[in-house]
């Protein structure tokens, strides 16, 4: 395999000589798949091998949710806010979210184009630390349906 690319499911399923979506079951430690135990040996070895990661893009689509949260700050040289993302990222992780960190700089435009950016990126959620919640696209925000506090 190129060590450039990703390894996917298909390849990983072909070199097993099994479905790409048994390979998928194995990797998810999925409880009702029923498969031979030299057969899971083989597809474990193989995950193992490649360093096989799940495309969180695709996983994202399929379980609706990217496991993706934001910090809107105003102020990313302000010692309180650098403590308040460390708060927020050592709660989130544990519960097997990342946490981007978006600094306005105290701009509203900056404010707005980080909120659009996140809504695109499809995150579960937003938290704003900012003086802008009145800004036109917090609403929009809230509109699109995307939770924050």
């Amino acid at each position: 395999m190129d060590d450039s690319m990703p390894v996917t499911l298909k390849e990983l399923g072909a070199r097993a000589h099994v479905h790409p979506s048994t390979v998928s079951r194995v990797a998810n430690n999925d409880p009702s798949l029923r498969i031979a135990p030299p057969t899971r040996q083989r597809i474990e070895a193989l995950l193992r091998e490649t360093e096989y990661q799940p495309n969180g893009v695709a996983r994202g689509l399929k379980l609706r949710q990217t496991l993706v949260l934001a910090v809107v700050i105003p102020d990313i040289t302000n010692p309180f806010f650098a403590a308040l993302f460390r708060g927020v990222e050592d709660a989130a992780s544990p519960r097997g979210y990342n946490v981007l960190l978006c600094n306005t700089d105290g701009s509203p435009a900056r404010q707005r184009s980080h909120l659009q950016s996140l809504h695109a990126r499809r995150v579960d959620g937003v938290i704003m630390a900012s003086s802008f919640l009145k800004d036109p696209t917090v609403r929009w925000l809230r509109h699109q349906g995307v939770p924050y506090v």
